[in-house]
């Protein structure tokens, strides 16, 4: 049934009809502006469920009046009339006013609900699924939808896989003008790693990386559960150098050898979302043998509102391999960014999931990078259409003023090329220090 389709002519009928019609939907509630927001239910009996955010007792109770859905507060007073609804591809959208300020408006947008709230032995709370006390990220709706697409409730638009190849030989093409070693990644999903644990409770999930992405160029790294935090979004550094480690080897490289880690305590992005303030343990490598390190580290992220734009700079002399690495790529680089230093003397960090043309002519980098992590494979920008870089420091969300001297410094030096009076003053000292030494020309 279609709301358009509800006969309003006989008031009694239709309201009978539209109350069937919104019993036990969810909507994600909020003002006109997306403030205040949470997510509620249309119970039984006319109860409002809130299900996620603070909830407020001017919307307990919902009915029908003269057609129009209408929220009450505790006393059962009328707070809100929606005088809008619109039935579109997903879900309804409604729009209202609060009664007693007509100008303050409301809007309900409808959340459809996964099969996978359904499952009994899992907890949903701020877009956080709950498993056994470890943490998944949930995206019901939102984003990219990851277990909603994991679980093929939702597509793959046609347009991400095309734009995934596009990208693919755009980077090829620049690797092989340049001449640089060059590799791209997939990590998958979280989800994905504990795939025989949701199987368990009925849960069936199949991997966004199907072979409409497979390519010659890409690793997708079979990965296990101790390569990810368990209360983070994101792989480890065990994970990592895993990882790094089978890209290497697809380089030929030498097998690379054991590293030395140290522990540590983190608060996961996911156990933050939950508004708590847990660690779990974990470890942190820290070089290898006669090369323990502490890199030092120059970023924009002082000067950035997000992470939109962020660019990163390691610079590590004790390094196994006297290289300039650059990584192009999202939050699974960005975390573990001490793993890659530990490899290469600079590494260079971009966030952006293909190749910069312009950037990698500056630097020269020996080995470049890119990555997505599994979810994106359903969001890929091309990057023949994408907004120009540069627009991320020609916005209100970018504010030079805030960078440290030593942050502008290192990216002035960098960025002028080795063979320049900045880059030696810079950082010539920190590679004469190295056992291998190669002096600059």
């Amino acid at each position: 049934m279609n709301i358009n389709e509800i006969s309003i002519n006989d008031e009694k009928k239709s309201r009978h009809y539209l109350k069937s019609y919104f019993l036990e939907k969810n909507f994600l509630f909020s003002r006109y502006d997306g403030s205040y927001s949470r997510r509620i239910q249309l119970g039984a009996s006319g109860v409002i469920e809130n299900i996620d955010g603070k909830g407020n007792p001017n919307e307990s109770f919902w009915e029908f009046e003269n057609n129009e859905l209408v929220l009450l507060d505790s006393n059962r007073d009328l707070t809100s009339r929606y005088f809008c609804i619109k039935d579109k591809a997903n879900g309804l959208y409604l729009l209202g006013y609060y009664e007693r300020n007509k100008e303050i408006i409301f809007k309900l947008e409808e959340v459809k609900v996964t099969s996978l709230r359904s499952i009994k032995k899992l907890k949903f709370d701020k877009n956080v699924v709950i498993f056994n006390d470890i943490l998944f990220l949930h995206q019901e709706n939102s984003s990219q939808r990851q277990f909603q697409v994991l679980m093929g409730e939702v597509g793959i638009n046609a347009n991400n896989i095309d734009n995934f190849h596009s990208n693919m030989k755009h980077n090829l093409e620049i690797a092989k003008r340049d001449g640089f070693a060059y590799k791209h990644i997939v990590f998958p999903a979280k989800p994905i790693v504990y795939e025989e644990h949701f199987k368990e409770i009925g849960v069936n999930l199949n991997s966004i990386f199907s072979e409409d992405f497979y390519h010659s160029e890409v690793a997708y790294p079979k990965l296990s559960v101790e390569d990810y935090h368990l209360h983070d979004t994101h792989i480890n550094d065990v994970g990592s150098f895993k990882v790094i480690s089978k890209v290497l080897q697809m380089l030929n490289y030498p097998s690379l050898p054991l590293p030395l880690f140290i522990n540590a305590k983190k608060n996961g992005d996911l156990m933050k979302m939950l508004g708590r303030d847990d660690t779990e343990n974990i470890k942190i490598i820290n070089g290898f043998t006669g090369l323990l390190f502490k890199p030092l580290e120059f970023n924009l992220g002082a000067a950035l509102k997000g992470n939109t734009g962020d660019v990163k700079i390691l610079f590590n002399p004790k390094a196994l391999y006297n290289s300039r690495l650059m990584l192009f790529g999202d939050s699974f680089f960005e975390f573990t960014l001490r793993v890659y230093s530990s490899l290469f003397t600079e590494v260079i960090y971009f966030r952006k999931p293909y190749i910069l043309d312009d950037v990698v002519k500056i630097l020269k980098p020996d080995i470049v990078l890119t990555a997505n992590t599994e979810r994106y494979l359903c969001s890929v920008p091309n990057c023949h259409k994408d907004t120009p870089w540069f627009m991320n420091y020609l916005n209100k969300r970018f504010n030079g003023e805030l960078l440290s001297n030593a942050d502008r410094e290192a990216f002035e030096a960098m960025f002028s090329g080795k063979g320049s009076k900045l880059y030696k003053k810079k950082f010539g000292d920190l590679l004469r220090s190295r056992p291998d030494y190669i002096k600059i020309s």
